[in-house]
């Protein structure tokens, strides 16, 4: 059975199972027993083969590369965000990143599902048309004239 070192870089204990690894020392553990976030970077999957041709992006200047970011997917933007902070790490990039992120994210509370804004079916409020009907002719809040409160004659008179 293979041995994985385990390293604690904190300035706190880390405990893998029922062991304590004291801060800045190793220990070596089962394979079975370390949990993925623990085991060294050479035990992580290799990236998606189409990760290179998405960060090639990152080659360009900012200029070039912000405009384009709205045309990348969820997954293709969190692989651009983490290229860019493992690499260079432009601040303008990595705020047109966060900046996209928030667009979608208003977009997605805006319209849940990717539907239209038009209301729901059968609303009465609003008709298919979108605009609010008039009142009905004896409506009480609006007098005879069709404004309500702008009359200059009192309705005594």
């Amino acid at each position: 059975m293979s041995q994985i070192p385990v390293h604690n870089n904190t300035k706190m204990p880390i405990y893998v199972g029922a062991s304590m690894v004291p801060p800045g020392e190793t220990r070596h553990f089962p394979e079975h027993q370390v949990p993925a976030h623990l085991r060294p970077a050479l035990a992580k999957k290799a990236a998606p083969a189409a990760a290179p041709a998405v960060t090639d992006i990152l080659d360009k200047t900012i200029k070039e590369i912000v405009p384009l970011l709205s045309t990348y997917s969820d997954e293709d933007l969190q692989i651009l965000k983490a290229a860019e902070q493992a690499g260079k790490t432009r601040d303008g990039i990595m705020k047109a990143i966060a900046e996209e992120e928030l667009r979608r994210a208003d977009a997605r509370v805006e319209n849940p599902g990717g539907e239209k804004n038009d209301p729901p079916a059968g609303d009465p409020a609003v008709p298919p048309g979108g605009e609010k009907p008039d009142p009905p002719a004896g409506d009480p809040a609006v007098p005879p004239g069709g404004e309500s409160g702008t009359s200059k004659e009192s309705p005594d008179a």
